[in-house]
């Protein structure tokens, strides 16, 4: 009978590893479907399908329908990089459960650079809607579109604040989950 039981409390031990082990590897895996998610919102290049023009706006493509294009391609980007960022917080919160860790608390970084981008994406997007690219501006209006190009576009270099910041948080919170987990 107590080899049972020690059986059993050993196998208790293993599933709890196992647990744990799995739920380090989706926040690991969670963080890179995140980072390529920011990574794809902030891409430069856009393609002509990701327009989604309808068939009639094909035809005539005007700074209006021009703006909705822009619109709906951001949004799909949005999307991608939404649900990436749905798939970390929840599985942080597993970890959280498993842990009695605040590891949301440690993803507050990267919840700022995400709504960082997103929010330049949005203003990016308005001004198209307004019109406003096309006009003069004074100096002001100049710097400030450059800082939100800084933050909407990867510059694929080391000069890149957003994504040097990104990485960073990243490999701080995966260290903290391969060290805590044994990932």
């Amino acid at each position: 009978m107590v080899i049972a039981i020690l059986g059993y409390k050993e196998w208790l031990k293993q599933l709890k590893g196992t647990d744990r082990y799995n739920a380090g590897k989706k926040v690991i895996s969670a963080l890179s479907d995140f980072r390529d998610g920011i990574e794809h919102v902030r891409n430069p290049f856009m393609w002509t399908g990701e327009f989604q023009y309808t068939e009639e706006e094909s035809k005539n493509i005007t700074d209006d329908i021009k703006a909705k294009g822009i619109e709906r391609a951001y949004s799909a980007r949005i999307k991608v990089l939404n649900d990436a960022r749905k798939s970390l917080i929840m599985a942080l919160k597993e970890c959280e459960v498993l842990q009695r860790l605040g590891y949301i608390e440690e993803c507050k970084p990267l919840l700022q650079i995400y709504a960082k981008v997103v929010t330049a994406v949005e203003m990016h997007v308005e001004e198209y809607h307004r019109g406003r690219y096309m006009r003069q501006e004074s100096d002001d209006d100049r710097q400030w579109r450059i800082q939100q190009r800084e933050i909407i576009y990867s510059r694929m270099s080391d000069k890149d604040v957003i994504n040097n910041e990104l990485k960073s948080e990243i490999a701080k919170l995966e260290s903290k989950i391969r060290e805590k987990f044994g990932v």
